[in-house]
């Protein structure tokens, strides 16, 4: 697993109910890419749990979602 992006994200209106999970690309994202880094990078499978985190990037309002960017790299290049 190459991780592209890791980004905790919350919606403009600070909403954090169900109907908050999904990605917009109006949100505001707060990256955490070396932590997702560290426990995901270089395996083949990942397990990650949202935790919700105070988004000091977004007016301090609570995380809605973690929304994380990846690829399949394959074992063996030929």
């Amino acid at each position: 697993i190459d991780i592209i992006t890791s980004d905790y994200a919350t919606k403009p209106d600070g909403n954090i109910g169900a109907g908050a999970c999904a990605y917009d690309k109006n949100d505001c994202f707060q990256s955490d890419s070396s932590t997702i880094q560290n426990t995901c990078a270089g395996r083949l499978s990942c397990m990650v749990y949202h935790f919700a985190k105070t988004l000091a990037t977004c007016e301090n309002r609570p995380s809605a979602y973690l929304h994380i960017g990846y690829t399949c790299v394959p074992n063996n290049i030929t």
